[in-house]
């Protein structure tokens, strides 16, 4: 199979964001790509496709919102990533033009994605003023981290313990709050995963695990196969790293 270019990819997302314009011209103000695409780090065969559809406030009937696409959008972004192989995702959501300004309605991501909207947004369909969105402040993404760790013990640890987490999903857990910290004390936002350890390290931040965190960089450049060992202790470096830093932060007692 062939490997997805970084040009290729444009042209995929180009193409979806004028059959979205087809679909609903009259809701659809713009189409915005983030994530590795837009800011410079995508790698080819590897990376997904992320954008934001700036949607009409009170289109959920055609978009849905934030927290759950329509099944028309659904069922398009399965389209295209099923036609095109897309990698690992094919992740384009709709965010109502009312829910980019606070206060926010709870949701595990939503100041998250506005942040990336604001950093790394490039428009390939209409245009809005992204820059005259507030930023989330610090009291704003520790309430959407609480909410997310609230929906981690309620649901999703039910039937996902840490004990059986996949190495793809610790690496990932592991940058998760490794960027938390970088946002609440330090205020630095980085999406690009690549770029998070050097900064936690650097800032001599707390809870750090040098077998975890070297098994997590190997992960991040290469392919290697991961020992049972290996997966063993970075479970173990994930439900440590969890515990500690919560606690730290404030998001859980």
């Amino acid at each position: 199979m062939e490997i997805m270019s970084e040009t290729t990819a444009w042209e995929i997302i180009k193409k979806y964001s004028n059959e979205c314009a087809l679909l609903d011209p009259e809701n659809l103000v713009a189409v915005y790509v983030i994530g590795s695409l837009s800011d410079g780090y995508y790698r080819p065969g590897e990376s997904d496709i992320d954008a934001v559809l700036l949607v009409s406030d009170d289109s959920e009937s055609i978009w849905g919102n934030s927290d759950k696409a329509s099944s028309q959008l659904s069922d398009l972004n399965k389209k295209y990533k099923e036609t095109y192989s897309i990698p690992k995702d094919f992740g384009p959501f709709p965010l109502q033009i009312k829910e980019l300004y606070p206060p926010y309605e709870p949701n595990s991501e939503l100041t998250l994605e506005i942040a990336r909207l604001k950093l790394q947004g490039k428009a390939v369909y209409g245009d809005y003023p992204v820059g005259q969105i507030p930023m989330p402040t610090r009291e704003d993404f520790l309430l959407d981290f609480k909410h997310f760790e609230e929906w981690m013990d309620s649901e999703f640890s039910q039937g996902h313990p840490i004990e059986e987490f996949s190495v793809r999903a610790c690496v990932n857990t592991i940058l998760m709050h490794m960027n938390r910290y970088l946002i609440i004390e330090k205020d630095i936002i980085q999406f690009n995963k690549l770029k998070i350890i050097p900064l936690y390290t650097s800032c001599n931040a707390p809870f750090q695990d040098k077998d975890g965190i070297r098994v997590v960089e190997r992960c991040l450049f290469q392919s290697d196969i991961v020992t049972e060992e290996e997966t063993k202790n970075i479970r173990e470096f994930v439900s440590y790293l969890r515990s500690n830093m919560n606690t730290l932060l404030g998001i859980s007692n």
